[in-house]
């Protein structure tokens, strides 16, 4: 949800043609070590699912050649229907048979995000009543609650507001990008960063549910 922001402000932006695709983490840093990309999104989890998640990345960069830009935090958990009927309010609970769930598709970062709590809990996904059933975007699972035809799904807190869903948060996300250092003298490089930390993405940010600005367009070290 932030990416489109930051997206509607480089469109006003002269002389800058942005390409964008939505693939996983690994797939971003494939893409990014192959030349097929200049900028690569991640998220990775704040807590003690970070490890797990920063694991299968880290082969892909170098301190030497590589650095981060900081961009947001947004706030992952279950959507559920508004008051919670069932009273679902852990990860736990979706173990229960009452309890319909529709899951991410298998190549997306959140559903990876999603395997990486369960193990981090010891609990065995195929249990949960609709673990099979699966969209492809946040807000098509947040859809899928709001229709009845589900009672959770896992997605960000953003997806849920946007179909009047109650959200209960389970962590914080940082998103931010890869990239390579030597990309960052570029002109058109230069001003992606400075739309990322100009006061017109903070406030488009700031109407975001659950997103805040973090460190946006500063270079960081890996």
């Amino acid at each position: 949800f932030a990416v489109p922001r930051l997206r509607e402000l480089l469109a006003r932006e002269p002389d800058i043609d942005v390409d964008f695709r939505y693939v996983t983490n690994q797939n971003s840093l494939v893409s990014l070590a192959h030349d097929g990309c200049d900028l690569a999104g991640m998220h990775v989890p704040q807590g003690e699912v970070l490890k797990r998640a920063i694991a299968a990345s880290k082969g892909w960069l170098t301190p030497g050649i590589h650095r981060v830009i900081g961009f947001v935090t947004r706030e992952v958990g279950l959507m559920v229907a508004r008051g919670n009927p069932l009273g679902t309010t852990a990860i736990e609970r979706l173990l229960e048979p009452k309890v319909r769930f529709v899951n991410r598709d298998p190549d997306s970062g959140t559903r990876q995000l999603f395997e990486h709590l369960l193990a981090q809990h010891q609990l065995d996904g195929t249990r949960i009543n609709g673990y099979e059933q699966i969209e492809h975007t946040h807000a098509a699972v947040a859809a899928y609650v709001a229709s009845g035809m589900a009672d959770a799904a896992f997605g960000v807190e953003a997806a849920a507001r946007q179909f009047d869903l109650d959200f209960v948060r389970l962590l914080t996300e940082d998103y931010f990008f890869v990239c390579r250092k030597d990309i960052l003298e570029m002109d058109a490089v230069k001003r992606v960063l400075k739309v990322m930390r100009s006061e017109e993405f903070y406030a488009a940010i700031s109407q975001v549910p659950g997103y805040r600005v973090k460190d946006a367009g500063v270079i960081k070290t890996i």
